[in-house]
């Protein structure tokens, strides 16, 4: 299930329950009156049968809205204060956010197999900048004759203000990764955090590993025009080894799993974890 949560300054803290992340509609210059239990944001909720929509207000209340589901294609990616974003096997389709809250028509779609990095694969999955302008698409899955994948790549679209997506550009992204018996395969990276400041993005991928596979940071810059660029000046400093991991090699090291950045861009909250143990909370300084 996918789900998304749009408001007023309202602060969400959103537990992994399921395999659907969650995206912010705002509604801007509203009175709201906590005394009449006005809404004060729109959940999404992606289902089997389309689109949920909720109300909800600032006690947390949630009403369903009339019409739910919304028939949309394929999987909820984003959603900004007009448009919502979904992606469904080659096509990302764009739906209009009606004053309701509910889903219009579909406004505009796009072929990703049109445009680079469409040699890497179909069934596009992506996250949305905060600025609500540009979207980001990875695909991955094309397989060589050996049936081993042959490449991750990431699709930069704009997000016109009439709901068409521009193509922009595209890069790939992947790593090379050891199984154990020598053999290796590519691997794409995680869907990735924005930073607030819409400067950079974060992801997990997995790397080299003796026996087993592990995660490094994926590391993205956001140029100025919203295309994804490597990031050459990404650092980290990662929690101390675990000196009681019960490892012949020694101490095992800590790795980033779930990313989230905080709300002013200076700080990513990495869930970090080991190959015996979960939960390590790690903060990283970003980077610039």
């Amino acid at each position: 299930m996918k789900y998304a949560v749009t408001g007023l300054k309202l602060a969400i803290c959103l537990a992994v329950l399921s395999a659907a992340p969650a995206f912010t509609r705002t509604p801007s210059d509203e009175a709201i009156s906590d005394a009449t239990a006005a809404p004060v944001a729109h959940v999404y909720v992606q289902t089997t049968k389309g689109v949920d929509d909720f109300t909800a207000t600032s006690t947390g209340k949630l009403t369903l809205v009339k019409g739910s589901p919304f028939a949309t294609v394929g999987q909820m990616e984003g959603v900004t204060s007009k448009y919502l974003i979904s992606a469904g096997n080659i096509d990302l389709h764009v739906y209009p956010i009606e004053s309701t809250g509910g889903l219009g028509k579909q406004v505009s779609v796009i072929n990703t197999q049109d445009y680079g990095g469409s040699e890497c694969g179909t069934d596009p999955s992506g996250v949305l900048d905060l600025s609500g302008r540009y979207f980001y698409g990875e695909l991955f899955g094309a397989v060589d004759q050996n049936d081993n994948p042959i490449c991750s790549a990431w699709q930069t679209y704009h997000l016109e203000p009439n709901g068409q997506l521009v193509f922009l550009g595209d890069m790939e992204y992947s790593s090379w990764y050891s199984e154990g018996d020598g053999n290796g395969d590519v691997a794409p990276s995680s869907l990735s955090t924005i930073s607030s400041n819409d400067k950079f993005a974060y992801g997990a991928m997995p790397a080299p590993g003796e026996g087993y596979t592990v995660s490094a940071f994926s590391t993205f810059a956001i140029a100025a025009n919203g295309l994804l660029e490597v990031s050459g000046s990404f650092s980290e400093s990662d929690p101390a080894d675990n000196p009681n991991s019960p490892n012949d090699n020694g101490p095992l090291q800590f790795y980033p799993g779930f990313q989230a950045a905080d709300p002013v861009g200076n700080y990513l909250v990495v869930n970090m974890y080991s190959a015996d143990e979960f939960g390590k909370v790690c903060v990283q300084r970003r980077l610039a």
